[in-house]
């Protein structure tokens, strides 16, 4: 401390006072006659002298070690099985809660003569570009090989490397080192907080997704419902997902449905489920554009679609989305079918009575009116037959009783069918695209099932909410974004309707009373790049889903993609007020920076000036030609506890995280190592495969120490383990083939090979 300031950035001047010591209580120890003391006093001068040293020391290398944190951090790595799972509280990684103390510590490391301490040493920086130099030179490729070497997996001799090379993290690691003086703690939060939900943000490949894989699995350990919506198609994610729900014994309760993989997704019905009929038509039309003019097309949409959904389940069919294309562009079927149901069950001889009727449309309208027909139906311009039911209803509606919802259905239905047909078309023109998108090739076989098809399993919301159930969800992204969009809004806006059924109802809604109550499971939602299937359904989802026990988290690149996805600026801030847990790996976009930032308070740093002068002496008899002095002074100043270039300059796998109440955090993020997983069947290993061909997980390099080998712990598809003693032996082989060595004694060395290979063990 110097007045009041810690100093942690000076050289360690602690060791050679600790050596002195170490020495005068050596000498007390072994030659106390010479120090002039008793055997006892010198005895125990001696342990005090050790005690000081020790305390000396021990201070010099936690110095030392802080020092050398701020560029270089250790490696963490978790298995998943390690992973703390609690009932009460959600593991988030290591890190430190950010205080003043630690602002005041990166405010001391920017100053201009600590720059130092934040660079690597000079012979690091040759290491690094003696490496490039040498990239191209096989014959030397042992020398790179071991200089670049930070595991076994890398070289047999890697412990022996005096300049392993740092992670290739990015960034700047000292933001995380400033909180290492005090050791790293596990961080938790509070899972009573979650249902305030959870907001992940960072920019491409900076560690949200492996952030989403530590939540995910303590969600899946503790036996929640867990909803992951993957919009790009993320195989780690999803090999994630099924590891763990089968470590857990939940593998028989996980889905898979994936836009790209129809034949071997399960099927779900985005339509199918609701509490009420209208739902249908709402998330149909809430799909469409609302701005301007269109919020009254928007209107008519609705209309119709509410219409057609009415129909639907008048004659006994699930709405789904090739039957409501279908009777949109036809309504007449749907009409004649409903007509039937209605009135062949009242009518005597109905059949009868409907031929006449169409006999009489046939003929021209004075004949009809001649047989009594006094209908002037001219205007209706719909197939004769539908035209001749409509008669027949509207003749019979008095005569028999019928049930409210027959009549609001059979008035919707009528209604749209009197209507023109051009005119209807003209208005409902946007719907048109919308149900192309959601019918065309094999999306349309995934979201409007059968349920005919025993191999292809089919599931909704509720039941999964019910039953405690795994989904993952891919969208498929990378290949039909507009359809990906469609789609997750589509789940989004079904889930929000199971939302307020479960804090209406309860879970057993729907279920028969056998005195049993389904377990209030809390439900995890998470939605990575969430802004692809977010919509304005998404405000009330968040508003709601607290009341259901319901918890989101969802991962985005930047707060501009919600807007640019909603459309609108208070939109997007209405949804971001939803989230009351923050987590901000590295970002770019300022705006998004200052949501975190503008959250934090000032602090005031204090900062040590030195100010220093000389005087002429006046006074030429005194002896004293000149004066000078220095002085030190103390200055405090106020600045942001976190500012915005931090922010921007997070390595991988790193974050700041705002919860418990604003409370600022600063962490880092495991990188589960990856597991040979034996029960993962084969069509999800295809799949997996497949889905890496499109896109590239990070996880190899992301901390740079990656083993690529490794009895245990190794890739889920085993095959592609990789064999780094293999791998040197037949380096170390090569590079003797390619030189000129010219190798004394050949009686011994039959061949530079050969010999290598009998007589070293290198397999071991």
């Amino acid at each position: 401390m110097e007045q009041g300031k810690e100093v942690l950035l000076r050289d360690i001047y602690e060791y050679v006072p600790a050596q002195a010591y170490t020495a005068a209580a050596v000498l007390l120890g072994i030659a106390s006659e010479y120090a002039f003391a008793v055997p006892t006093v010198a005895y125990t001068l001696s342990g005090l002298f050790l005690t000081r040293a020790a305390v000396l020391y021990r201070r010099g290398r936690r110095i030392k070690r802080y020092q050398k944190q701020l560029t270089r951090l250790p490696l963490y790595r978790m298995r998943s099985k390690d992973i703390p799972v609690s009932e009460k509280v959600q593991f988030m990684g290591l890190g430190f809660e950010w205080q003043s103390v630690h602002t005041q510590r990166a405010f001391d490391l920017n100053q201009s003569q600590n720059i130092k301490y934040r660079q690597f040493p000079k012979w690091y920086k040759r290491v690094r570009k003696l490496e490039i130099a040498l990239e191209k030179a096989h014959h030397m490729r042992w020398l790179t090989r071991f200089t670049s070497s930070t595991c076994a997996a890398e070289h047999p001799l890697w412990f022996l490397n005096p300049w392993p090379p740092a992670p290739p993290l990015e960034g700047q690691p000292w933001l995380h080192g400033v909180g290492l003086y005090e050791p790293e703690e596990k961080l938790y939060q509070d899972l009573g907080n979650r249902v305030g939900h959870t907001l992940v943000i960072g920019t491409t490949r900076v560690g949200k997704t492996r952030f989403a894989e530590l939540i995910i699995t303590q969600d899946i350990a503790r036996g929640d419902v867990v909803i992951v919506i993957d919009p790009k198609g993320d195989a780690d994610l999803m090999l994630r997902c099924y590891t763990e729900a089968v470590r857990a014994g939940r593998e028989d309760k996980f889905f898979f449905f994936h836009l790209g993989y129809p034949e071997i997704s399960a099927q779900y019905n985005p339509i199918g489920s609701y509490m009420r009929i209208t739902e249908v038509a709402s998330r149909i039309a809430g799909q469409m554009p609302a701005e301007g003019q269109s919020a009254a097309f928007k209107e008519f949409v609705w209309g119709y679609v509410n219409q057609v959904a009415k129909g639907l389940v008048g004659i006994g069919q699930t709405p789904n989305y090739p039957l409501i294309k279908k009777y949109s562009q036809q309504l007449e079927p749907l009409y004649n079918e409903y007509i039937d149901r209605l009135l062949g069950e009242r009518i005597p001889n109905y059949q009868a009575e409907l031929r006449r009727y169409i006999e009489l449309m046939r003929l021209e309208p004075k004949e009809r009116r001649e047989q009594g027909l006094m209908d002037d139906v001219s205007q209706i311009k719909r197939d004769r037959d539908a035209v001749a039911r409509y008669l027949l209803y509207k003749h019979n509606l008095g005569k028999y009783a019928f049930s409210e919802t027959e009549l609001d259905t059979a008035q919707s239905l009528t209604k749209a069918f009197i209507t023109d047909q051009q005119y209807l078309s003209k208005l409902i023109a946007s719907l048109d695209p919308f149900l192309e998108k959601m019918t065309t090739g094999a999306v349309a076989q995934l979201i409007s099932p059968t349920y005919l098809d025993p191999k292809k399993p089919t599931f909704d919301w509720g039941s999964i909410i019910q039953s405690g159930g795994i989904v993952y969800v891919g969208l498929d992204a990378l290949s039909d974004q507009e359809v990906a969009r469609t789609v997750g809004a589509s789940m989004l806006a079904d889930l929000t309707s199971q939302y307020g059924r479960i804090y209406k109802e309860g879970r057993n809604h729907g279920l028969p009373d056998v005195g049993v109550e389904i377990k209030d499971r809390p439900i995890r939602i998470h939605i990575d790049e969430a802004n692809e299937p977010a919509d304005k359904t998404l405000i009330p989802s968040l508003n709601k889903a607290g009341g259901a026990n319901v918890s989101v988290t969802a991962y985005t690149q930047t707060i501009s993609d919600f807007e640019a996805r909603l459309g609108n600026r208070a939109y997007a801030q209405q949804m971001l007020g939803n989230f009351n847990t923050v987590i901000f790996f590295r970002v770019q976009e300022e705006d998004t920076a200052r949501t975190f930032t503008g959250k934090q308070r000032k602090v005031r740093v204090k900062s040590m000036q030195t100010f220093s002068g000389a005087a002429d002496n006046p006074d030429i008899h005194s002896g004293i030609d000149f004066t000078s002095s220095t002085t030190s002074r103390m200055t405090e100043t106020d600045v942001e506890s976190i500012s915005l270039t931090d922010l921007t300059q997070l390595p991988k796998g790193q974050f700041f995280g705002i919860w418990d109440g604003n409370k600022p955090f600063k962490g880092r993020v495991p990188l589960l190592i990856p597991e040979r997983n034996d029960r993962i069947p084969n069509d999800i290993r295809q799949v997996a495969a497949k889905m890496r061909e499109h896109y590239q997980s990070n996880i190899p390099e992301w901390y740079g120490y990656q083993d690529r080998f490794n009895p245990v712990a190794v890739l889920n598809e085993g095959e592609n383990g990789f064999d780094a003693a293999s791998q040197f032996k037949s380096e170390i082989l090569q590079w003797i083939n390619e030189s000129d060595i010219d190798f004394i004694g050949t009686d011994y060395w039959d061949s530079p090979a050969d010999s290598l290979h009998d007589n070293m063990d290198l397999d071991d």
